[in-house]
């Protein structure tokens, strides 16, 4: 019959690997294992080194695992920087279409406006661009760190860089996203980190802004 000190401490025990991360598993695992396979105890006993076979088995699955996410998570990193692109040249050529499509209708915008295109308004000044404010950190009570920043006049998307600090015109990479504000993942501790962002008009691209600096956590 177990005592009532050994179910605390058992429980204890799995609350502890159960709250763990994959990353913190597979440490923790590592550690573990190695500082077993130097007790006496563990030496001297068939059933430790059988379990202890299983569990390692376990953890290279695991390791497997996060490494397959890793690359999978570069790939589609890789795509969604592709995706920027894409969607500024699909907007770009979607107004370029229906502004031929308008003046070919001799400037009768209903065929435009019921394909749910831009329509030109004759004389509407084209609205210059300003570059992103207010450039912010916030961070979700999940512990998730977000980029923010005003909204422009004008701006039909933003494109946001990241680059370590310092950086050069090769660091700087897209980081994918819609709206105004942007995910930031992958910040390794410790790391100084610059970050800008520009707005897009549908015919002007906007300055990039005054650069915000932060240190990985």
């Amino acid at each position: 019959m177990k005592t009532k000190k050994q179910t605390i401490k058992k429980a204890t025990v799995k609350m502890h690997t159960v709250t763990m991360t994959p990353a913190q598993k597979l440490t923790f695992a590592h550690e573990t294992q190695t500082t077993a396979q130097t007790s006496p105890t563990f030496q001297g006993s068939p059933a430790l080194q059988a379990a202890m076979t299983t569990w390692q088995a376990a953890t290279a699955g695991l390791a497997q695992n996060q490494s397959d996410i890793s690359q999978t998570e570069q790939q589609l990193f890789t795509l969604r920087q592709q995706e920027v692109q894409h969607v500024f040249d699909y907007e770009v050529a979607a107004v370029n279409y229906g502004g031929i499509a308008q003046a070919s209708a001799k400037g009768d915008a209903s065929i435009v406006a019921a394909l749910g295109l831009a329509v030109k308004v004759p004389g509407k000044p084209i609205v210059e661009i300003a570059a992103p404010l207010g450039l912010q950190i916030k961070t979700t009570k999940a512990g998730v760190e977000w980029l923010v920043w005003d909204k422009v006049p004008g701006a039909h998307i933003y494109v946001m860089q990241m680059s370590v600090d310092p950086a050069t015109d090769t660091t700087w990479i897209a980081v994918p996203g819609g709206g105004r504000r942007r995910k930031l993942v992958g910040l390794i501790h410790g790391q100084k980190y610059l970050l800008r962002v520009k707005a897009l008009g549908t015919k002007l691209e906007g300055p990039w802004s005054a650069v915000l600096g932060i240190t990985g956590k």
